[in-house]
């Protein structure tokens, strides 16, 4: 067990939320649903350590996509090598990776008698999305039938925030509970893509000619303000702060003070659990519901152009015999670069306007259904539904959960998500007041560190990679539920 968790912890993986979710004993399964109320009357989170988490996903390929065994392996001595046609068909025309990473600085929870439980923190909070096109069709060329263009739309948005909560869940009666969840936000950097599109058109009909387009809106917000420098024709030619004194007092108070004023937001969580019956258990919640309105050196770029290429005309660089015979094919060639470079950068040129903008969380929603058999072991079926870029991904999960000994918890689970099957595990272990727990959703990468086969086979055909974990100050009240019982536990 202990060389588990010492695998699952040094593995260079980020985390998902589907097997924490029926992880009863620990108090962050409460991140997904307000309404869980942890079985303690008093939750103190250590300070950066009480909530590590992430998770990294690409919608597009997987490592069994990418790569696949080289049939000359004996020969070539490559036992890998990349099929282009396989990646054109796998990646769609908007592929997503996404990386989520929130540490909680602050946590306390409190029990009001046996109904009432209100918790508080702090936590910090980066993510990140960038969408990328199908770029694997460029192996077949430039051209395309009817002389339509080939598009290249990205998207680039990443948030770095810190959000101050306050909860409060309640116990109603015929077995339903409820919790809420508010949040103030204050942003810290953002980037936010509206457009990022690009088309090459070759056309068939005449010389080939080239025609590029692009057409790009990108709005951010950054700590430190900037401006953009340009030259006497407005051409851009680079970035400096319009301040340079604003870190002199150190950059910590020059934070707090660019946090305090400005970047603020408003989120909320709320959720609901009904106990059917001694048997029977719904839930569902709606989380990170909300916005942040920046403010904060907050920039809008636009650009919207259009470059025909034709070719060169050598006449511009050579116009008589002597400046053919003094001139080196490296001279030429230079010239014939810069001179382009010089073009798109008078077409490419970007506007630039202060201009304050508003964007709105990765909303997630959760809808869970238990089945327990007995006080100390349940069965669980999870969907989990998160709001990346307008568009929504699924995930499934099938749980077994054990929670008992007044703080342990262990559960597996098995996830269907991004068309890959993943295999998870939690374990929370309580020794004194002090609870330790791990989650992984995959666990293909942390044990192929041990070259499991098994694990090597789900690791190159997975989209995902998580973990999530903590320490915990917790103390047990009595519960008429717990099932398991040693009193040398209670605390």
């Amino acid at each position: 067990l202990i060389a588990l968790l010492l695998i699952t912890f040094s593995a260079p993986v980020l985390a998902q939320e589907n097997t924490l979710y029926n992880m009863k004993h620990v108090p962050q399964s409460m991140i997904s649903n307000p309404a869980q109320q942890p079985r303690a009357k008093l939750v103190i989170g250590f300070p950066l350590l009480s909530s590590i988490y992430g998770e990294v996903y690409n919608s597009g390929l997987t490592l069994n996509d990418l790569l696949k065994p080289n049939p000359n392996a004996a020969t070539t001595g490559k036992a890998f090598m990349f099929d282009l046609n396989n990646i054109q068909s796998v990646l769609q025309d908007k592929n997503n990776l996404s990386l989520d990473a929130h540490i909680n600085l602050i946590d306390v929870g409190v029990a009001f008698g046996d109904n009432y439980f209100i918790n508080l923190g702090i936590t910090t909070k980066i993510d990140q999305d960038f969408g990328y096109p199908n770029l694997a069709e460029l192996t077949k060329g430039n051209a395309k039938a009817n002389n339509t263009p080939i598009l290249l739309n990205f998207n680039q948005d990443i948030s770095v925030y810190n959000e101050f909560y306050v909860g409060l869940s309640k116990k109603l009666y015929n077995g339903l509970t409820l919790g809420v969840r508010a949040k103030m936000l204050k942003g810290v950097l953002n980037v936010e893509t509206e457009k990022l599109d690009f088309s090459w058109q070759t056309n068939t009909e005449g010389f080939y000619e080239w025609t590029f387009k692009s057409d790009v809106d990108i709005k951010t917000s950054s700590i430190a303000p900037y401006k953009i420098t340009r030259d006497t024709q407005g051409n851009i030619t680079g970035v400096e702060l319009k301040d340079t004194t604003i870190f002199d007092d150190g950059l910590t108070s020059s934070l707090i003070r660019s946090q305090l004023f400005k970047n603020t937001g408003f989120g909320i969580d709320i959720g609901a659990v009904y106990e059917i019956n001694r048997y029977f258990k719904i839930s569902a919640s709606l989380i990170d519901f909300g916005y942040i309105k920046w403010k904060n050196n907050a920039q809008q770029l636009t650009q919207s152009g259009e470059y025909e290429f034709s070719g060169f005309d050598p006449g511009k660089y050579v116009n008589d015999i002597e400046s053919v015979l003094n001139l080196n094919v490296d001279t030429l060639t230079q010239l014939v670069i810069n001179d382009y470079l010089d073009t798109l950068t008078v077409i490419g040129n970007p506007a630039i306007i202060d201009q304050a903008y508003k964007t709105r969380l990765n909303t997630k929603f959760f809808v869970g259904a238990n089945f327990t058999p007995v006080e100390w072991f349940d069965f669980g079926l999870l969907y989990r539904g998160t709001r990346i870029d307008k568009k929504t991904y699924s995930a499934y999960t099938a749980s077994a959960n054990f929670n008992f000994f007044r703080g342990w918890s262990f559960s597996t689970s098995y996830t269907k998500m991004y068309q890959t099957n993943n295999i998870g595990l939690g374990i929370a272990t309580k020794i004194g007041p002090f609870q330790y727990y791990i989650v992984a959703d995959n666990l293909a990468i942390p044990i192929y560190a041990n070259k499991s086969e098994f694990a090597s086979k789900m690791m190159y055909k997975t989209r995902q990679a998580s973990v999530h974990l903590g320490f915990n100050f917790l103390l047990i009240n009595k519960h008429p539920d717990y099932g398991l019982i040693d009193e040398k536990f209670a605390y």
